[in-house]
């Protein structure tokens, strides 16, 4: 959970970036670890 965290602080940067194909690729893989 801590890590769901850190990634979600991130968000408002990645996304800041237009990366959203990015976070979704972390997102699943913080889901399956």
């Amino acid at each position: 959970k801590v890590t769901i965290i850190k990634f979600r602080r991130r968000k408002h940067h990645m996304k800041r970036q237009g990366h959203r194909q990015w976070y979704t690729e972390i997102k699943i893989t913080g889901i399956q670890a």
